[in-house]
């Protein structure tokens, strides 16, 4: 299976082999409380490309074809609530490409999991306990699957004031990530100028001699001219058909009366 991305209307056109591919569906029904609401896919993802640092032509036209299939995110100036999925292409070292994406959730910390829901209105069945204290202490009593750990590596401290509750502004929230799918990896294996017919910039696994590159290119100036041609004579045949209509119809006169 092959994917194709091309920059209309010149090109050019960058052909990745499908190494392997989990649909969405799949992904959903994997997870037990999936992130998933309408208001998820009403702006463009966040873009986090990791990888494509290297030398080399491909990796700098990969890396501006990813860029360019979404409009650029100024993070310090955006509105931080329009930003609710990130869409993550990673660039590994042999050569193939993983595309996952994710929901991203703001949720507040320094606080314990039963706070968190009575804070954000998800209030529980409170008839099996004597007192609100119980319902709060409960939380030293969590399953290791109940349990969300907060690590400086997801803790940020918000720059504006998002639209979850008990998220404050110039205070620290964590950053959680449901993956959405789905999950696809990729490798390049050619890139060609044009819409899937110009000269071949790039192979993965095919490399031609100077002679070769030169003979292939006259073949392709041949082939363009010829299709030139073709084009300039159905053109000429377009236009003498016209001038034949347009004399018989001038030809036909109406009969002189007598």
């Amino acid at each position: 299976m092959y994917f194709r991305i091309a920059k209309l209307p010149h090109g050019p056109t960058l052909t990745y082999q499908v190494k392997e591919y989990c649909l969405v569906r799949d992904i959903i029904s994997a997870q037990k409380k999936p992130l998933v609401y309408e208001k998820l896919f009403a702006h463009q993802p966040l873009l986090v490309l990791n990888g494509f640092s290297g030398e080399g032509m491909h990796l700098k036209l990969m890396t501006t074809t990813f860029q360019n299939m979404f409009p650029s995110i100024n993070v310090n100036k955006t509105n931080l609530n329009a930003i609710r999925r990130t869409l993550l292409i990673n660039y590994n070292e042999d050569k193939t490409i993983d595309l996952r994406q994710y929901a991203i959730k703001i949720a507040p910390t320094g606080m314990s999991r039963p706070v968190k829901k009575l804070i954000q209105g998800k209030v529980p069945n409170l008839s099996q306990y004597k007192d609100i204290e119980d319902f709060l202490q409960r939380s030293g009593n969590l399953s290791e699957s109940e349990y969300e750990q907060d690590t400086p590596a997801n803790t940020v401290v918000l720059p504006q004031p998002i639209s979850s509750r008990g998220n404050i502004t110039s205070e620290k929230s964590a950053i959680r990530l449901f993956e959405l799918g789905p999950r696809i990896k990729l490798q390049l294996m050619k890139i060609e100028e044009g819409v899937m017919t110009g000269e071949v910039l790039y192979h993965d696994y095919i490399t031609k001699t100077p002679e070769e590159i030169a003979a292939l290119r006259a073949k392709m100036k041949a082939k363009k001219h010829l299709k030139e041609q073709r084009k300039a004579q159905q053109k000429n045949n377009v236009e003498r058909k016209k001038k034949e209509q347009k004399g018989k119809g001038s030809g036909a006169e109406n009969p002189d009366d007598e």
